[in-house]
């Protein structure tokens, strides 16, 4: 699995891990809602995401991040 890059917890500075919960909601488009980073520190989270590369890149957005043009 490829590793993922955690920026440090905008609110203490701690480290974040990405964690998964096997019983997970599942949407009606079959997405497993189970994946959320949190810092270890003070427990700030990034909510729940249905991958680990969407939990990463909420919790690595920040205010001062250019706006993604979609």
């Amino acid at each position: 699995m490829k590793e993922i890059e955690l920026k440090p917890c905008p609110f203490c500075d701690g480290l974040a891990s990405i964690y998964y919960d096997p019983e997970g909601l599942k949407d009606t488009a079959n997405r497993h809602w189970a994946y959320h980073v949190a810092c270890d520190k003070c427990c700030a989270t990034s909510g729940l995401c249905f991958s680990r590369e969407m939990a990463a890149e909420i919790w690595n957005r920040r205010a001062d991040n250019e706006q993604r043009a979609d």
